[in-house]
């Protein structure tokens, strides 16, 4: 079976003289479904065609993706919310939707450097 999912794209109706912005699913060759622009996602292994690109001739330029060397310590960035806990300051992630800080000494996404960085940032929390 294989699949063609069209986002963004003008559908005309002949049968119903009708011209919409949508989205289109087509399965086998023929079309599965149409829908309101967004309302629709495409199924694992379709192919995606942007209307802007295929209709209007707008270029853009698909990047390989690159999956990391390593599943662990990966990351580039890091981010901890400062949260006072029990009297002391705690970093670490917020709990699901909520603000509440869960500390953590460590994450295994991020390099060990940014555990290092956390544990001094919160010593001189404490220090002052």
């Amino acid at each position: 079976m294989s699949e063609l999912f069209i986002a963004g794209g003008t559908i005309i109706d002949p049968e119903r003289m009708h011209r919409f912005a949508g989205d289109v699913l087509v399965r086998d060759g023929r079309v599965a479904q149409t829908a309101a622009p967004g309302a629709l996602r495409p199924t694992a292994g379709a192919r995606v065609i942007d209307a802007l690109k295929r209709i209007g001739g707008v270029a853009i330029t698909e990047l390989p993706m690159h999956g990391a060397a390593r599943i662990e310590e990966y990351r580039n960035k890091v981010q901890f919310p400062v949260a006072e806990q029990n009297g002391s300051p705690a970093a670490g992630f917020y709990r699901a939707r909520s603000h509440e800080v869960v500390a953590v000494k460590s994450c295994r996404i991020q390099p060990s450097c940014a555990d290092r960085v956390r544990a001094a940032v919160l010593f001189w929390m404490e220090q002052y």
